[in-house]
């Protein structure tokens, strides 16, 4: 291979790896691996070997200081510090044996330091053999730049079921 090759293979290279790297780093990529992490975070099986202390180190990077919620049970309504948040998170998955979150769709509206982002979403849970249940949610979710990191800041969620009984 000739100096002239080598030097544009390298170059390539250089390009795709800044281009990449200019990817991963926008708003949208960054606000779409907060959702991945809060999704992973909210995913449970009694079975897995995952480690509760990684869940609460991840909650507090994606999740503002005090999280405003509302929507159908079991969200809370009214704003909630992350402790809260983790000690209920935890409660949760003692209480459930499995929890699957498969998301059917997602929009996003970005500004310039706020994003509003919708999924629609197949929430699945089972708490043993006796008790399992599959339902639709739409989770809207609001995210600020906070100290320079996307963070989410109020939390809607609430499942079709609700919102159909209610006549929305």
């Amino acid at each position: 291979m000739s100096s002239k090759e080598i030097l544009i293979s390298a170059i390539a290279i250089l390009v795709a790896f800044g281009g990449y790297f200019l990817w991963k780093s926008t708003p949208e990529q960054q606000i779409n691996e907060r959702i991945a992490s809060l999704v992973e975070v909210l995913e449970y099986r009694k079975v897995s070997l995952d480690n509760r202390e990684n869940r609460h180190e991840i909650l507090r990077e994606i999740l503002a200081e005090t999280v405003s919620f509302e929507g159908s049970p079991p969200v809370p309504d009214g704003e909630t510090g992350i402790d809260t948040i983790i000690k209920r998170l935890d409660f949760l998955h003692t209480m459930t044996s499995w929890v699957e979150i498969i998301e059917t769709d997602r929009k996003m509206l970005l500004k310039r330091d706020t994003a509003h982002v919708r999924l629609d979403c197949v929430v699945k849970a089972a708490a043993g053999q006796q008790f399992k249940t599959e339902e639709d949610w739409v989770i809207i979710l609001d995210f600020e730049v906070i100290d320079d990191e996307w963070k989410i800041a109020h939390i809607e969620a609430t499942s079709e079921w609700e919102s159909s009984a209610a006549g929305l």
